[in-house]
């Protein structure tokens, strides 16, 4: 009956561990996709509109995009991006 008891303590604690692995895992790999987003969505907002022929070059775009609309012009649809992940 006292070994049946121990393994379920040690059963308990292995389980809490790894739920607590688990979130770590979780939370982190959030993280790192909001970080990512940080860099990706500035430069697929300049792959986009450069595509539609608005812009000679990527620094031209990024300089004329900042200037018309700020660092927020940037950052157009990054709450979908961000959501996404």
């Amino acid at each position: 009956m006292e070994r049946i008891f121990t393994l379920n303590l040690l059963y308990r604690a292995s389980l809490c561990y790894f739920n607590r692995l688990l979130d770590f895992i979780q939370t982190t790999g959030a993280l790192g996709g909001a970080a990512s987003s940080l860099i990706h969505v500035p430069a697929e907002v300049v792959k986009k509109r450069m595509q539609t022929g608005q812009f000679a070059s990527a620094p031209d775009a990024v300089h004329l995009i900042v200037t018309k609309e700020g660092f927020k012009g940037l950052y157009a649809g990054a709450t979908l991006q961000i959501l996404r992940f």
